[in-house]
Protein backbone atom coordinates (compact mmCIF):
# COMPACT_ATOMS: atom_id res chain seq x y z
CA UNK A 1 0.00 0.00 0.00
CA UNK A 2 0.88 3.65 -1.20
CA UNK A 3 0.24 6.17 1.97
CA UNK A 4 0.08 9.37 0.47
CA UNK A 5 0.98 12.83 1.79
CA UNK A 6 -2.84 13.82 1.34
CA UNK A 7 -4.06 10.54 3.41
CA UNK A 8 -5.09 8.64 0.53
CA UNK A 9 -4.11 5.33 -0.03
CA UNK A 10 -3.42 3.38 -3.10
CA UNK A 11 -3.14 -0.71 -3.33
CA UNK A 12 -0.81 -2.08 -5.04
CA UNK A 13 -2.37 -3.91 -8.19
CA UNK A 14 -1.97 -7.52 -8.74
CA UNK A 15 -1.02 -7.05 -12.93
CA UNK A 16 1.97 -5.20 -11.23
CA UNK A 17 3.26 -8.37 -9.19
CA UNK A 18 5.68 -10.64 -11.52
CA UNK A 19 7.89 -13.34 -10.82
CA UNK A 20 11.17 -13.62 -12.78
CA UNK A 21 14.08 -15.63 -12.55
CA UNK A 22 16.98 -15.06 -11.04
CA UNK A 23 18.93 -18.59 -11.74
CA UNK A 24 18.17 -22.14 -12.61
CA UNK A 25 17.46 -22.14 -8.62
CA UNK A 26 15.57 -19.47 -7.64
CA UNK A 27 13.24 -16.81 -9.07
CA UNK A 28 12.09 -13.67 -7.72
CA UNK A 29 9.30 -11.69 -6.64
CA UNK A 30 8.81 -8.39 -7.86
CA UNK A 31 6.63 -5.34 -7.62
CA UNK A 32 6.17 -1.78 -8.30
CA UNK A 33 3.98 1.05 -5.79
CA UNK A 34 1.50 3.25 -7.64
CA UNK A 35 1.22 6.91 -7.33
CA UNK A 36 4.44 7.35 -5.29
CA UNK A 37 5.58 10.98 -4.82
CA UNK A 38 7.80 13.01 -2.15
CA UNK A 39 6.75 12.34 1.37
CA UNK A 40 4.61 9.09 0.71
CA UNK A 41 5.15 6.06 2.92
CA UNK A 42 4.54 2.29 1.59
CA UNK A 43 4.54 -0.70 3.61
CA UNK A 44 4.21 -4.38 2.08
CA UNK A 45 4.12 -7.58 4.13
CA UNK A 46 5.16 -11.07 2.58
CA UNK A 47 4.90 -14.70 3.67
CA UNK A 48 7.64 -17.06 2.43
CA UNK A 49 6.99 -20.74 3.06
CA UNK A 50 10.14 -23.25 2.30
CA UNK A 51 10.88 -26.75 3.14
CA UNK A 52 14.74 -25.69 2.71
CA UNK A 53 15.42 -26.03 5.97
CA UNK A 54 19.90 -25.88 4.54
CA UNK A 55 19.82 -22.94 3.87
CA UNK A 56 17.42 -19.87 5.55
CA UNK A 57 16.86 -16.46 3.76
CA UNK A 58 19.61 -14.19 4.65
CA UNK A 59 18.07 -10.87 6.55
CA UNK A 60 19.71 -7.37 5.57
CA UNK A 61 20.09 -5.31 7.95
CA UNK A 62 20.89 -2.42 5.48
CA UNK A 63 19.59 -0.60 2.22
CA UNK A 64 20.72 1.97 -0.22
CA UNK A 65 18.46 4.31 1.32
CA UNK A 66 18.36 4.87 5.63
CA UNK A 67 17.37 2.12 7.59
CA UNK A 68 15.35 3.22 10.92
CA UNK A 69 14.54 0.15 12.21
CA UNK A 70 15.33 -3.87 11.31
CA UNK A 71 14.45 -6.61 13.62
CA UNK A 72 15.32 -9.81 13.14
CA UNK A 73 13.50 -12.79 15.07
CA UNK A 74 14.54 -16.90 14.34
CA UNK A 75 13.36 -19.18 16.44
CA UNK A 76 14.86 -22.60 15.70
CA UNK A 77 14.21 -26.02 17.29
CA UNK A 78 17.16 -27.69 19.36
CA UNK A 79 17.24 -30.24 16.79
CA UNK A 80 18.98 -28.42 14.40
CA UNK A 81 22.54 -26.11 14.62
CA UNK A 82 23.02 -23.80 11.78
CA UNK A 83 26.37 -21.58 11.01
CA UNK A 84 25.39 -18.16 11.22
CA UNK A 85 27.29 -15.82 8.83
CA UNK A 86 27.52 -12.42 10.20
CA UNK A 87 28.94 -9.53 7.44
CA UNK A 88 29.13 -5.70 8.27
CA UNK A 89 28.10 -4.11 11.86
CA UNK A 90 25.11 -6.84 12.49
CA UNK A 91 24.09 -6.39 16.45
CA UNK A 92 24.73 -9.20 19.10
CA UNK A 93 21.53 -11.28 19.59
CA UNK A 94 19.48 -11.58 22.23
CA UNK A 95 19.12 -15.38 23.28
CA UNK A 96 15.91 -16.16 24.94
CA UNK A 97 14.51 -20.53 25.28
CA UNK A 98 11.25 -21.59 24.48
CA UNK A 99 9.37 -24.79 24.74
CA UNK A 100 6.87 -25.25 21.76
CA UNK A 101 5.19 -29.05 20.91
CA UNK A 102 5.84 -29.78 17.27
CA UNK A 103 4.43 -32.32 14.82
CA UNK A 104 6.78 -34.65 13.91
CA UNK A 105 5.82 -36.96 11.24
CA UNK A 106 2.21 -36.89 9.88
CA UNK A 107 0.81 -37.00 13.25
CA UNK A 108 3.29 -37.24 16.82
CA UNK A 109 3.68 -34.20 18.28
CA UNK A 110 6.93 -33.58 20.97
CA UNK A 111 7.70 -30.54 23.39
CA UNK A 112 11.24 -29.06 22.26
CA UNK A 113 13.19 -26.57 23.32
CA UNK A 114 13.17 -23.51 21.10
CA UNK A 115 16.10 -21.01 20.38
CA UNK A 116 15.01 -17.60 19.91
CA UNK A 117 17.81 -15.04 18.35
CA UNK A 118 16.62 -11.17 18.36
CA UNK A 119 18.50 -8.85 16.70
CA UNK A 120 17.69 -5.59 16.46
CA UNK A 121 19.66 -2.68 14.51
CA UNK A 122 18.54 1.30 14.35
CA UNK A 123 19.58 3.79 12.41
CA UNK A 124 21.51 2.15 9.93
CA UNK A 125 23.39 4.15 7.53
CA UNK A 126 22.12 4.13 3.97
CA UNK A 127 25.00 2.37 1.61
CA UNK A 128 25.30 3.99 -2.07
CA UNK A 129 26.92 2.69 -5.30
CA UNK A 130 30.66 4.00 -5.49
CA UNK A 131 33.39 3.63 -7.95
CA UNK A 132 35.53 0.84 -7.38
CA UNK A 133 33.36 -1.76 -5.75
CA UNK A 134 32.39 -5.71 -6.08
CA UNK A 135 28.80 -5.20 -5.06
CA UNK A 136 27.15 -3.38 -2.17
CA UNK A 137 25.94 -6.45 -0.79
CA UNK A 138 28.95 -7.59 0.23
CA UNK A 139 29.20 -4.42 2.16
CA UNK A 140 25.24 -4.20 3.75
CA UNK A 141 24.72 -5.54 7.87
CA UNK A 142 23.56 -8.99 6.54
CA UNK A 143 23.34 -12.11 8.33
CA UNK A 144 22.95 -15.58 6.53
CA UNK A 145 22.27 -18.45 7.95
CA UNK A 146 23.91 -22.35 6.94
CA UNK A 147 22.02 -25.69 8.16
CA UNK A 148 25.70 -28.01 10.03
CA UNK A 149 23.87 -30.49 11.10
CA UNK A 150 20.45 -31.99 12.62
CA UNK A 151 19.65 -34.63 15.10
CA UNK A 152 15.72 -35.66 15.90
CA UNK A 153 14.70 -37.74 18.61
CA UNK A 154 16.05 -41.15 18.40
CA UNK A 155 18.33 -40.74 15.43
CA UNK A 156 21.90 -40.39 14.62
CA UNK A 157 23.45 -37.01 14.16
CA UNK A 158 23.31 -36.39 10.46
CA UNK A 159 26.11 -34.19 9.24
CA UNK A 160 24.98 -31.68 6.30
CA UNK A 161 27.87 -28.96 5.77
CA UNK A 162 30.40 -31.06 4.19
CA UNK A 163 34.75 -30.36 3.51
CA UNK A 164 35.72 -28.84 0.74
CA UNK A 165 37.62 -32.06 -0.46
CA UNK A 166 34.44 -33.70 -0.15
CA UNK A 167 32.88 -31.31 -2.18
CA UNK A 168 35.14 -31.79 -4.75
CA UNK A 169 34.77 -35.11 -5.38
CA UNK A 170 30.64 -34.41 -5.21
CA UNK A 171 30.99 -32.01 -8.27
CA UNK A 172 33.12 -34.68 -10.15
CA UNK A 173 30.52 -37.35 -9.19
CA UNK A 174 27.59 -34.92 -10.80
CA UNK A 175 26.63 -35.49 -14.11
CA UNK A 176 26.18 -31.65 -15.01
CA UNK A 177 29.91 -30.79 -13.81
CA UNK A 178 32.14 -33.59 -13.45
CA UNK A 179 30.70 -36.22 -15.85
CA UNK A 180 30.59 -33.81 -18.57
CA UNK A 181 34.31 -33.24 -18.29
CA UNK A 182 35.03 -37.10 -17.84
CA UNK A 183 33.07 -38.90 -20.42
CA UNK A 184 34.67 -38.56 -23.40
CA UNK A 185 31.64 -39.69 -25.41
CA UNK A 186 30.03 -36.20 -24.55
CA UNK A 187 32.33 -34.25 -26.00
CA UNK A 188 33.44 -36.53 -29.08
CA UNK A 189 32.74 -34.94 -31.56
CA UNK A 190 33.79 -31.71 -30.07
CA UNK A 191 37.27 -32.90 -30.15
CA UNK A 192 36.74 -33.90 -33.44
CA UNK A 193 35.78 -30.62 -34.95
CA UNK A 194 38.95 -28.90 -32.60
CA UNK A 195 41.79 -30.94 -34.71
CA UNK A 196 42.28 -28.55 -37.42
CA UNK A 197 43.27 -26.58 -34.64
CA UNK A 198 45.47 -29.15 -32.28
CA UNK A 199 47.06 -30.67 -35.74
CA UNK A 200 50.67 -29.14 -35.27
CA UNK A 201 50.69 -28.24 -31.77
CA UNK A 202 53.61 -29.87 -30.00
CA UNK A 203 53.93 -28.21 -26.84
CA UNK A 204 51.78 -28.01 -24.05
CA UNK A 205 51.52 -23.79 -24.52
CA UNK A 206 50.76 -24.54 -28.15
CA UNK A 207 48.01 -27.15 -27.09
CA UNK A 208 46.56 -24.14 -24.91
CA UNK A 209 46.72 -21.71 -27.67
CA UNK A 210 45.01 -24.48 -29.78
CA UNK A 211 42.35 -24.93 -27.53
CA UNK A 212 41.62 -21.56 -26.90
CA UNK A 213 41.13 -20.30 -30.22
CA UNK A 214 38.77 -23.08 -30.76
CA UNK A 215 36.76 -22.72 -28.43
CA UNK A 216 36.75 -18.64 -29.16
CA UNK A 217 35.99 -18.98 -32.75
CA UNK A 218 33.80 -21.66 -33.05
CA UNK A 219 30.96 -20.81 -30.53
CA UNK A 220 28.51 -17.87 -30.18
CA UNK A 221 28.68 -17.37 -26.48
CA UNK A 222 25.68 -16.83 -24.36
CA UNK A 223 25.64 -13.41 -21.23
CA UNK A 224 24.47 -16.35 -18.16
CA UNK A 225 27.13 -17.88 -15.72
CA UNK A 226 26.70 -21.10 -13.69
CA UNK A 227 28.50 -24.28 -12.25
CA UNK A 228 26.56 -26.76 -13.96
CA UNK A 229 26.48 -27.41 -17.66
CA UNK A 230 22.79 -29.17 -18.55
CA UNK A 231 23.39 -29.90 -22.25
CA UNK A 232 26.04 -32.27 -23.38
CA UNK A 233 29.21 -30.83 -25.43
CA UNK A 234 28.62 -31.99 -28.31
CA UNK A 235 24.44 -30.85 -28.66
CA UNK A 236 26.82 -27.28 -27.34
CA UNK A 237 28.81 -27.95 -30.91
CA UNK A 238 25.90 -28.65 -33.15
CA UNK A 239 23.47 -25.62 -31.86
CA UNK A 240 27.10 -23.85 -32.54
CA UNK A 241 26.26 -21.78 -28.98
CA UNK A 242 26.92 -22.14 -25.08
CA UNK A 243 27.40 -19.97 -21.95
CA UNK A 244 30.78 -18.53 -21.07
CA UNK A 245 31.30 -20.98 -17.94
CA UNK A 246 30.22 -23.99 -20.50
CA UNK A 247 32.95 -23.45 -22.87
CA UNK A 248 35.19 -23.20 -20.19
CA UNK A 249 34.39 -26.64 -18.85
CA UNK A 250 34.63 -27.81 -22.64
CA UNK A 251 37.88 -26.36 -22.58
CA UNK A 252 39.22 -28.12 -19.44
CA UNK A 253 37.50 -31.59 -21.30
CA UNK A 254 39.32 -30.72 -24.46
CA UNK A 255 42.69 -29.95 -23.17
CA UNK A 256 43.06 -32.75 -20.53
CA UNK A 257 42.22 -35.40 -23.87
CA UNK A 258 44.98 -32.96 -25.69
CA UNK A 259 47.22 -34.50 -22.64
CA UNK A 260 47.22 -31.14 -20.91
CA UNK A 261 46.89 -31.00 -16.51
CA UNK A 262 43.75 -28.65 -16.73
CA UNK A 263 41.07 -28.08 -14.17
CA UNK A 264 37.79 -26.24 -13.48
CA UNK A 265 38.17 -23.46 -11.04
CA UNK A 266 34.98 -22.34 -9.43
CA UNK A 267 34.77 -18.33 -8.56
CA UNK A 268 32.15 -16.08 -7.85
CA UNK A 269 32.37 -12.98 -10.18
CA UNK A 270 32.42 -9.37 -8.78
CA UNK A 271 28.27 -8.61 -9.15
CA UNK A 272 28.02 -12.20 -7.02
CA UNK A 273 30.00 -10.98 -4.10
CA UNK A 274 32.88 -11.99 -2.06
CA UNK A 275 33.98 -15.81 -1.44
CA UNK A 276 33.97 -17.30 1.56
CA UNK A 277 36.74 -19.61 2.23
CA UNK A 278 35.82 -20.50 5.57
CA UNK A 279 32.73 -23.27 4.54
CA UNK A 280 32.52 -25.33 2.14
CA UNK A 281 29.38 -23.23 0.16
CA UNK A 282 28.24 -24.20 -2.91
CA UNK A 283 25.99 -21.88 -3.90
CA UNK A 284 28.41 -18.68 -3.59
CA UNK A 285 29.64 -19.88 -6.65
CA UNK A 286 28.26 -18.47 -9.93
CA UNK A 287 30.96 -19.20 -13.07
CA UNK A 288 33.70 -21.49 -13.73
CA UNK A 289 36.86 -20.80 -15.32
CA UNK A 290 39.35 -23.13 -16.66
CA UNK A 291 43.39 -23.36 -15.34
CA UNK A 292 45.71 -24.94 -17.48
CA UNK A 293 49.13 -25.86 -16.73
CA UNK A 294 52.24 -26.42 -19.32
CA UNK A 295 55.40 -28.13 -18.47
CA UNK A 296 57.50 -25.72 -17.06
CA UNK A 297 54.52 -25.11 -14.41
CA UNK A 298 53.43 -21.77 -15.58
CA UNK A 299 49.45 -21.62 -14.80
CA UNK A 300 47.11 -19.74 -17.56
CA UNK A 301 43.79 -18.93 -16.23
CA UNK A 302 41.61 -19.31 -19.71
CA UNK A 303 38.06 -17.87 -19.84
CA UNK A 304 36.04 -18.19 -23.07
CA UNK A 305 33.74 -16.01 -24.70
CA UNK A 306 36.17 -12.75 -25.88
CA UNK A 307 38.52 -13.01 -29.36
CA UNK A 308 39.73 -9.76 -28.48
CA UNK A 309 41.22 -11.37 -24.91
CA UNK A 310 44.54 -12.79 -25.05
CA UNK A 311 45.06 -15.76 -23.02
CA UNK A 312 45.26 -15.49 -19.20
CA UNK A 313 43.46 -12.66 -19.28
CA UNK A 314 40.34 -12.57 -17.61
CA UNK A 315 36.70 -10.45 -18.16
CA UNK A 316 36.81 -7.80 -15.52
CA UNK A 317 33.63 -9.32 -13.74
CA UNK A 318 35.80 -12.44 -12.98
CA UNK A 319 38.39 -10.63 -10.90
CA UNK A 320 37.55 -11.02 -7.23
CA UNK A 321 40.43 -12.13 -5.42
CA UNK A 322 40.55 -16.01 -5.41
CA UNK A 323 39.30 -19.00 -7.21
CA UNK A 324 38.36 -22.46 -5.97
CA UNK A 325 39.86 -25.07 -8.05
CA UNK A 326 38.34 -28.44 -7.80
CA UNK A 327 41.04 -30.88 -8.00
CA UNK A 328 39.70 -34.20 -6.34
CA UNK A 329 41.48 -35.00 -3.41
CA UNK A 330 43.40 -32.28 -3.26
CA UNK A 331 41.49 -28.60 -3.83
CA UNK A 332 42.88 -25.59 -3.08
CA UNK A 333 41.86 -21.98 -2.79
CA UNK A 334 44.21 -19.68 -5.74
CA UNK A 335 44.68 -15.96 -6.44
CA UNK A 336 43.41 -14.99 -9.44
CA UNK A 337 45.46 -13.19 -12.08
CA UNK A 338 46.27 -9.33 -11.73
CA UNK A 339 46.68 -8.43 -15.31
CA UNK A 340 47.71 -4.78 -15.85
CA UNK A 341 45.57 -1.98 -17.87
CA UNK A 342 48.68 0.18 -19.71
CA UNK A 343 48.34 3.07 -21.68
CA UNK A 344 51.13 5.74 -23.10
CA UNK A 345 51.09 8.69 -24.73
CA UNK A 346 53.72 10.57 -26.40
CA UNK A 347 52.72 13.99 -27.96
CA UNK A 348 55.19 15.57 -30.12
CA UNK A 349 53.28 18.91 -30.91
CA UNK A 350 54.03 22.80 -32.15
CA UNK A 351 51.91 25.44 -30.17
CA UNK A 352 50.61 28.05 -31.94
CA UNK A 353 50.12 32.28 -31.06
CA UNK A 354 46.04 31.04 -30.38
CA UNK A 355 47.15 28.58 -28.01
CA UNK A 356 46.32 25.77 -30.22
CA UNK A 357 48.37 22.63 -30.77
CA UNK A 358 49.17 20.77 -34.05
CA UNK A 359 50.99 17.59 -34.31
CA UNK A 360 51.26 13.83 -33.65
CA UNK A 361 49.89 11.78 -30.44
CA UNK A 362 51.47 8.17 -30.36
CA UNK A 363 49.74 5.92 -28.27
CA UNK A 364 50.29 2.21 -26.89
CA UNK A 365 47.65 0.44 -25.00
CA UNK A 366 48.14 -3.01 -22.81
CA UNK A 367 45.79 -5.19 -21.27
CA UNK A 368 42.62 -4.03 -20.63
CA UNK A 369 42.86 -1.26 -22.28
CA UNK A 370 43.75 -2.65 -25.39
CA UNK A 371 40.85 -5.13 -25.02
CA UNK A 372 38.87 -1.97 -25.04
CA UNK A 373 39.76 -0.61 -27.87
CA UNK A 374 39.89 -3.92 -30.02
CA UNK A 375 36.63 -4.56 -28.92
CA UNK A 376 35.17 -1.12 -30.28
CA UNK A 377 37.43 -1.05 -33.62
CA UNK A 378 37.14 -4.48 -34.87
CA UNK A 379 33.42 -5.20 -33.84
CA UNK A 380 32.36 -1.58 -35.60
CA UNK A 381 34.14 -0.50 -38.62
CA UNK A 382 32.50 2.16 -37.97
CA UNK A 383 33.56 2.74 -34.77
CA UNK A 384 36.00 5.79 -34.04
CA UNK A 385 37.21 5.01 -30.28
CA UNK A 386 40.00 6.96 -30.17
CA UNK A 387 38.69 9.91 -31.96
CA UNK A 388 36.10 10.03 -29.91
CA UNK A 389 38.23 10.31 -26.59
CA UNK A 390 40.37 13.69 -28.09
CA UNK A 391 36.95 14.87 -29.39
CA UNK A 392 35.45 14.38 -25.83
CA UNK A 393 38.64 16.40 -24.44
CA UNK A 394 38.90 18.71 -27.24
CA UNK A 395 35.17 19.30 -29.23
CA UNK A 396 36.54 21.57 -31.81
CA UNK A 397 39.54 19.07 -32.63
CA UNK A 398 40.71 18.11 -35.41
CA UNK A 399 42.03 14.52 -36.45
CA UNK A 400 43.39 14.35 -39.81
CA UNK A 401 43.94 10.33 -39.96
CA UNK A 402 44.71 7.62 -37.37
CA UNK A 403 47.09 5.15 -37.90
CA UNK A 404 46.72 1.61 -36.12
CA UNK A 405 49.44 -1.05 -35.41
CA UNK A 406 48.82 -4.73 -34.60
CA UNK A 407 45.06 -3.88 -34.25
CA UNK A 408 44.35 -7.71 -34.57
CA UNK A 409 47.29 -9.47 -32.98
CA UNK A 410 45.34 -9.56 -29.44
CA UNK A 411 49.00 -10.71 -28.72
CA UNK A 412 50.66 -7.00 -29.02
CA UNK A 413 50.17 -3.80 -27.54
CA UNK A 414 47.86 -1.97 -29.70
CA UNK A 415 49.65 0.94 -31.21
CA UNK A 416 47.57 4.36 -32.78
CA UNK A 417 49.77 7.34 -33.83
CA UNK A 418 46.94 10.47 -34.29
CA UNK A 419 47.80 13.13 -36.55
CA UNK A 420 45.44 15.90 -35.00
CA UNK A 421 45.00 20.11 -34.78
CA UNK A 422 43.63 21.00 -31.29
CA UNK A 423 42.80 24.56 -31.44
CA UNK A 424 41.17 24.91 -28.08
CA UNK A 425 44.06 23.23 -26.11
CA UNK A 426 45.56 25.95 -24.58
CA UNK A 427 43.89 29.59 -24.22
CA UNK A 428 45.38 32.66 -25.42
CA UNK A 429 44.31 35.96 -23.23
CA UNK A 430 45.96 39.36 -24.17
CA UNK A 431 50.09 38.43 -24.25
CA UNK A 432 49.59 35.31 -22.28
CA UNK A 433 49.08 31.31 -23.21
CA UNK A 434 47.89 28.75 -20.57
CA UNK A 435 48.30 25.14 -20.98
CA UNK A 436 47.78 22.23 -19.44
CA UNK A 437 50.37 19.59 -20.80
CA UNK A 438 49.31 16.02 -19.12
CA UNK A 439 45.10 17.08 -20.88
CA UNK A 440 45.39 13.29 -22.27
CA UNK A 441 45.17 11.63 -18.81
CA UNK A 442 42.50 9.64 -17.23
CA UNK A 443 43.33 11.13 -13.88
CA UNK A 444 42.46 15.05 -14.30
CA UNK A 445 39.24 14.10 -12.35
CA UNK A 446 39.33 12.44 -8.85
CA UNK A 447 37.10 9.49 -9.14
CA UNK A 448 36.27 9.45 -5.81
CA UNK A 449 34.17 12.54 -4.81
CA UNK A 450 32.38 11.57 -1.66
CA UNK A 451 34.12 12.73 0.81
CA UNK A 452 32.93 9.59 3.29
CA UNK A 453 33.06 5.52 2.52
CA UNK A 454 31.46 3.08 4.21
CA UNK A 455 32.95 0.28 2.69
CA UNK A 456 36.50 -0.47 0.74
CA UNK A 457 37.90 0.50 -2.58
CA UNK A 458 38.16 -2.78 -5.02
CA UNK A 459 39.99 -2.17 -8.24
CA UNK A 460 40.05 -4.67 -10.51
CA UNK A 461 43.16 -4.29 -12.17
CA UNK A 462 46.38 -2.52 -11.78
CA UNK A 463 46.21 0.65 -13.86
CA UNK A 464 49.47 2.04 -15.64
CA UNK A 465 49.42 5.41 -17.43
CA UNK A 466 52.28 7.54 -18.81
CA UNK A 467 52.63 10.92 -20.86
CA UNK A 468 55.40 12.10 -22.67
CA UNK A 469 55.07 15.37 -24.44
CA UNK A 470 57.72 17.03 -26.56
CA UNK A 471 55.56 20.96 -26.98
CA UNK A 472 57.29 23.74 -28.93
CA UNK A 473 55.89 27.07 -28.54
CA UNK A 474 56.21 29.91 -30.71
CA UNK A 475 59.10 32.80 -30.84
CA UNK A 476 58.72 35.36 -28.94
CA UNK A 477 57.58 33.76 -25.75
CA UNK A 478 58.71 32.94 -22.99
CA UNK A 479 57.87 30.89 -19.51
CA UNK A 480 56.28 32.75 -17.30
CA UNK A 481 55.03 30.19 -14.86
CA UNK A 482 55.94 26.28 -14.72
CA UNK A 483 54.36 23.93 -12.52
CA UNK A 484 56.65 22.25 -10.19
CA UNK A 485 57.55 18.42 -9.92
CA UNK A 486 56.19 16.26 -7.40
CA UNK A 487 56.70 12.26 -6.86
CA UNK A 488 54.80 10.91 -4.25
CA UNK A 489 53.40 7.32 -3.89
CA UNK A 490 50.71 5.63 -1.65
CA UNK A 491 51.11 3.59 1.25
CA UNK A 492 52.78 0.44 1.46
CA UNK A 493 53.69 0.67 -2.42
CA UNK A 494 50.04 0.92 -3.27
CA UNK A 495 50.68 2.88 -6.41
CA UNK A 496 52.94 6.18 -7.27
CA UNK A 497 52.67 9.01 -9.17
CA UNK A 498 55.44 11.63 -10.45
CA UNK A 499 54.84 14.54 -12.38
CA UNK A 500 57.97 16.43 -14.45
CA UNK A 501 57.55 19.63 -16.50
CA UNK A 502 60.97 20.87 -17.77
CA UNK A 503 61.78 23.73 -20.64
CA UNK A 504 64.59 23.44 -22.75
CA UNK A 505 64.83 26.49 -25.26
CA UNK A 506 61.31 26.75 -26.28
CA UNK A 507 60.22 23.81 -25.65
CA UNK A 508 58.31 22.18 -22.88
CA UNK A 509 59.19 18.47 -22.01
CA UNK A 510 56.38 16.87 -19.90
CA UNK A 511 57.10 13.49 -18.28
CA UNK A 512 53.77 12.53 -16.37
CA UNK A 513 53.23 8.81 -14.84
CA UNK A 514 50.41 7.01 -12.56
CA UNK A 515 50.42 3.42 -11.75
CA UNK A 516 48.17 1.58 -8.82
CA UNK A 517 49.59 -1.81 -7.62
CA UNK A 518 47.28 -2.39 -4.67
CA UNK A 519 43.60 -2.98 -5.64
CA UNK A 520 42.10 -3.40 -2.35
CA UNK A 521 42.30 -0.14 0.26
CA UNK A 522 40.23 -0.79 3.62
CA UNK A 523 37.50 1.47 4.52
CA UNK A 524 39.61 3.69 7.17
CA UNK A 525 42.50 4.11 4.19
CA UNK A 526 39.83 6.03 2.17
CA UNK A 527 40.30 9.55 3.68
CA UNK A 528 43.82 8.71 2.30
CA UNK A 529 43.54 7.42 -1.17
CA UNK A 530 40.78 9.81 -2.19
CA UNK A 531 43.64 12.90 -0.99
CA UNK A 532 46.16 10.71 -3.14
CA UNK A 533 43.70 10.98 -6.04
CA UNK A 534 42.98 15.05 -4.97
CA UNK A 535 46.68 15.75 -5.62
CA UNK A 536 46.97 14.14 -8.96
CA UNK A 537 43.83 15.51 -10.19
CA UNK A 538 45.34 18.82 -9.31
CA UNK A 539 49.20 18.54 -10.61
CA UNK A 540 47.91 17.06 -14.17
CA UNK A 541 45.33 19.96 -14.61
CA UNK A 542 48.05 22.75 -13.58
CA UNK A 543 49.11 25.40 -15.97
CA UNK A 544 52.26 26.24 -17.50
CA UNK A 545 51.77 30.03 -18.09
CA UNK A 546 53.59 31.60 -21.09
CA UNK A 547 53.94 35.23 -21.88
CA UNK A 548 54.91 37.68 -24.38
CA UNK A 549 58.49 38.64 -24.26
Amino acid sequence: TTYLPNGKEVDVDKKDIYEEEVNKNWSQIRFTFPALKPGAIIEYKYELVSRLTFELPEWYFQDEIPVKHSELWLEIPEWYDYIFLAQGNVPRPKVDYSYSDLLIGSADRINVKVVRNTYVMENAPALRPQPYITTLRDYFARIRFQLKEYRFPGYMTEHVLTTWPKLAEELWEADEFGGRMKREGSFSDVWEAAQPYLDGAQTTTEKIAAVYNFINRTFEVGDKTGIWSMTRFNQCLKEGKANRHVLNMMMVALLRKAGVEAHPVLISTRTNGLPIQTYPLIDQFDHVLCLALDDDGGAYFLEAGDPFRPIGILDENSLNRQGWVAIEGRPQWVDLPKNESSATYFMSMELTNEGGLTGTISCSFEGYEAIRYRKALLRDPDAKPLKDKVKEIFPEGEIDSIVYTDIENINKPLKAKIYCHLPEAGMAAGNFIYLSPAMLSEFNENPFKYEERLFPVDFPYPVSEKIIANIDFPEGYQVNELPESVKMSMEGDGGSFQYRLSQRGNRLQLISEMKVKKLHFLTEKYATLRNFFNLVSEKISSQVVLSKT
